[in-house]
């Protein structure tokens, strides 16, 4: 069965950790909206269980502040693969 979907997504941010040239360094991500969208598919391994397969795209814009100077635009655009058994209940 495949499906296909369009959304909203919220991504929040924290414990935000700098690491290498920037190490030791405040560093905070405002909040972001976007959207997202997904393909995948589902197959019946029995009645009950079933194996699903998909991929996302997920838009996320934050601003980044480091050590409390200036604000740097980033753009976060993660493709997520996922494979996973479901139960019909």
């Amino acid at each position: 069965r495949p499906y296909a979907g369009l959304g909203v997504n919220y991504t929040m941010f924290y414990s935000e950790d700098t690491k290498g040239a920037l190490s030791g360094l405040d560093v905070s991500l405002e909040s972001s909206w976007g959207w997202a969208a997904q393909l995948g598919a589902d197959w019946d391994l029995n009645d009950d269980w079933f194996l699903n397969v998909d991929v996302k795209y997920v838009d996320i814009a934050t601003t980044a502040k480091i050590a409390g100077i200036g604000n740097v635009s980033v753009e976060i655009d993660p493709v997520i693969f996922g494979i996973g058994v479901g139960k019909r209940f």
